[in-house]
């Protein structure tokens, strides 16, 4: 992280990287290595607090499923948090692919 870098949550110096949609159950392989904010220590383990009390954590639910639903509740901090970035080169990149997999998913039940 760059030392000017702040939190996208709560604005203090980020030290690691929140990615939106994590990795599955037990691996260290990020589902959406690109999608990712930057932010303190304190806020990454809220987020993942919060995913486990949603049961996001580790999940039953398809890997789409589980990666838009996380998505949304970052998204949603983000909000609340009134964040406006800036984000890195690749963070648009990654949204378009997360959203490209939703689309060719809906796309097969049709």
């Amino acid at each position: 992280m760059n030392a000017d870098e702040r939190c996208a949550f709560c604005g203090a110096r980020a030290t690691e990287r929140d990615h939106l949609t994590g990795c599955p159950a037990g691996t260290r392989t990020y589902l959406d290595p690109d999608v990712w904010v930057p932010c303190d220590r304190t806020c990454n383990l809220v987020n993942e607090h919060a995913w486990s009390a949603a049961g996001l954590l580790v999940a039953p639910a398809p890997l789409l499923v589980v990666r838009m639903k996380r998505f949304a509740y970052g998204t949603a901090r983000l909000h609340d948090a009134s964040w406006t970035g800036p984000v890195h080169p690749g963070f648009w990149g990654g949204v378009h692919r997360l959203a490209t997999d939703v689309v060719v998913a809906l796309e097969r039940l049709a």
